[in-house]
């Protein structure tokens, strides 16, 4: 029984590493390159969180959309480069992530694990 029981697993197993295509860990590895610029010499990233005091999910729709709407005509002619992120969590407790950069054409969105805080799925849409 239990050389039937090892089969079984050998069997399964095998076919779980042609599928997922597990990668050459003989290969080197190579650290990441070092940027140009040294992050203390960076710009700061201005970041506008003033809709945060505003909008609640128990607001009109109607209301939060217009509140949106407006802090994009307020930066529509600035210098700055709008970067929408989002997150959601459904009753069953999976998550997403999502960011979009309009400017550059640039959509993401990524399944993120099950059960972890709402919180958390914000922070990956950001990072």
């Amino acid at each position: 029984m239990k050389g039937l029981q090892l089969k079984t697993v050998k069997v399964r197993h095998s076919g779980y590493k042609q599928r997922v295509r597990i990668p050459d860990l003989r290969k080197p590895v190579h650290p990441p390159a070092l940027p140009d610029e040294p992050p203390w010499n960076l710009k700061l990233c201005a970041v506008d969180t003033l809709l945060i005091n505003y909008g609640k999910k128990q607001d009109h729709p109607e209301f939060l959309k217009t509140l949106a709407l407006e802090k994009i005509d307020y930066y529509k002619n600035s210098v700055h480069r709008p970067i929408y992120t989002d997150a959601s969590k459904t009753t069953t407790n999976k998550t997403s992530a999502a960011f979009c950069i309009p400017e550059l054409n640039i959509q993401y969105s990524v399944r993120l694990s099950d059960n972890i805080t709402i919180f958390a799925a914000e922070l990956s849409a950001i990072n």
